[in-house]
């Protein structure tokens, strides 16, 4: 082909032409698969973006993302993942050994767990917290103080934030509001508000007052419900 080619192309031309398609072959060699983590089997699973180098797949730093070098169709890349465990020859970008250059993301830091492997681990930054005591988180839950909070978000509940200072108030929970204005039918004593509204359930009350039962259950018995009842 290249013979051929040699009596109708300026040579100039020509080695252009070549230097393209060595660059195309090389390119092709260096395009694989970027997953994020390799599995215990020591497969690449979880697919995160098909034909990538490896330099883009490692430049993130994410601790787990691994690179497969074979460019397969995606017939191939659906058996590995649904049928044989993940991919083979499995490439991890950290080498997986130490937390050197490891971005574990706001709120974690890296650290060696009992088998010497690195683990991303939440550590919230807790030094511009001024209030030391328990606070009372949006889940209707106290917390020791916001640095437990804030653990507590990192794994796993990002909606979670502080409510108020001071440990959640427990009052009771109702099921429904009479027409006297009473809270009726007791769901469950000591209860937050927030726990008690959570359910969305059409009807439910709570009252703020944390009483003995001898009180509630005067207040079912004698008074027709519990006084100060606040539909959710």
């Amino acid at each position: 082909m290249f013979g051929m080619l040699k009596h109708h192309l300026h040579p100039g031309i020509l080695l252009l032409f070549m230097w393209l398609c060595h660059l195309m072959e090389h390119q092709k060699v260096q395009a694989g698969n970027c997953w994020l983590q390799q599995g215990k089997n020591g497969r690449c699973q979880v697919l995160y973006m098909p034909g990538m180098s490896r330099e883009e797949c490692c430049r993130s730093g994410r601790l787990g993302t691994s690179w497969t070098e074979e460019d397969v169709p995606n017939s191939t890349l659906f058996r590995w993942m649904i049928f044989n465990g993940g991919a083979p020859n499995c490439i991890p970008c950290k080498g997986g050994e130490t937390c050197d250059n490891v971005d574990c993301g706001p709120g974690k830091r890296c650290k060696m767990n009992r088998r010497s492997k690195p683990r991303c681990v939440c550590a919230p930054d807790c030094s511009n917290i001024t209030w030391k005591g328990p606070v009372c988180g949006t889940d209707g839950k106290t917390y020791k103080d916001e640095c437990a909070l804030l653990k507590a978000k990192c794994k796993g509940h990002p909606d979670l934030d502080v409510q108020y200072q001071g440990k959640c108030k427990t009052g009771n929970c109702w099921l429904q509001q009479g027409k006297n204005g009473r809270c009726q039918v007791l769901y469950m004593p000591g209860m937050s508000r927030e726990e008690c509204c959570r359910s969305g359930r059409l009807g439910t009350s709570w009252t703020e007052e944390d009483v003995p039962n001898s009180t509630l259950f005067r207040w079912m018995i004698f008074n027709g419900g519990a006084p100060n009842c606040i539909p959710c």
